[in-house]
């Protein structure tokens, strides 16, 4: 996953500043909450396919 620039680099000021392992642990998380969430939906629209 590439580092996405801080606001201050996309407007011209200092550097990228590389994220921290706790940022890294929330976006971890959280994809991990997206990737449950597409799984539900997967399996809600087969029983409906399956049950129409």
């Amino acid at each position: 996953m590439t580092a996405l620039p801080t606001l201050g680099v996309a407007a011209g000021f200092g550097r990228a500043a590389l994220p921290s392992s706790a940022h890294h642990d929330q976006v971890a998380e959280v994809s991990s909450d997206i990737r449950s969430v597409i799984a539900i939906i997967r399996e809600f629209m087969e029983l409906e396919a399956r049950y129409r």
